[in-house]
């Protein structure tokens, strides 16, 4: 039995080496949808027909995206933070071009970290994310690496400063704890500052 494979859904055909048990070593030429068929012919010279086609994709581009922090802001006083994200998978037959960011287009898992070194767990990518930068004032990076569906990674960032030497801070200063009275009404006072 000689078998011969096509990686161009029957255009052309391949030898491949074996024959009930058999394989063929392929290199696809570049990144897209294959169809790959395989049959036989028996030592009578009949050929089988081809079994039902395997579609392949080859994908060996990386995801492309970007990474906001608290829609671009330049600085935050809070270590909460609201990451947005547009990445997409630039998987052979898929299109992005009529989407509106922030959108998340093809099959995509990302993971963050504020060092570039210790990951989260992998998810599926989403366009936004609540994320928590590490203590202590000054700019923190965010990375995000995104994971297309062949392995494909890629890493992107962004930037903020934390200044939480601006948050307002407000104390009453009376009544005192532990304050009591039978009286209507209650005044309290107090002081305000806007950060140091």
């Amino acid at each position: 039995t000689l078998v011969v494979v096509s990686t161009d859904n029957g255009v052309s055909w391949h030898p491949a080496s074996g024959t009930s048990s058999w394989s063929y070593s392929w290199e696809p030429a570049g990144d897209g949808i294959y169809s790959l068929l395989s049959r036989a012919t028996d030592l009578l010279g009949v050929v089988g027909t081809s079994g039902p086609a395997v579609q392949v994709t080859i994908d060996r581009t990386p995801p492309d995206g970007w990474l906001s922090i608290n829609n671009n802001a330049a600085t935050t006083t809070a270590a909460q933070v609201t990451l947005t994200m547009t990445a997409s998978a630039l998987d052979p037959g898929l299109t992005c071009e009529f989407f509106t960011p922030p959108y998340i287009c093809g099959t995509l898992s990302v993971r963050f970290s504020n060092n570039g070194t210790g990951w989260s767990n992998w998810e599926a990518a989403q366009t936004v994310k609540s994320w928590t930068l590490p203590v202590g004032d000054g700019a923190k990076t965010v990375y995000a690496q995104l994971k297309d569906r062949a392995g494909n990674t890629t890493e992107i960032s962004d930037t903020i400063t934390l200044d939480t030497s601006q948050v307002p801070v407000s104390t009453i200063t009376s009544p005192a704890t532990g304050f009591a009275t039978t009286g209507s009404s209650v005044t309290v006072t107090g002081t305000a500052a806007t950060g140091s």
